[in-house]
């Protein structure tokens, strides 16, 4: 896991860490969908970092 990952784990509600571990869990196979997906929590976190919460 990289940091980023897991500080958006540790900064969402439950059903979006659910959906997060569901995303790398079953679908590791497909880099693509994976990559996609984290991206947008990923910038979900900057957007936080820079708004502040």
């Amino acid at each position: 896991m990289t940091l980023p990952l897991i500080y958006a784990l540790n900064q969402s509600t439950q059903k979006e860490k659910r959906y997060i571990i569901n995303i790398v869990k079953n679908h590791n196979e497909e880099p693509k969908r994976v990559a996609e997906k984290l991206l947008i929590c990923f910038k979900k976190v900057v957007e936080l970092l820079v708004l502040g919460r």
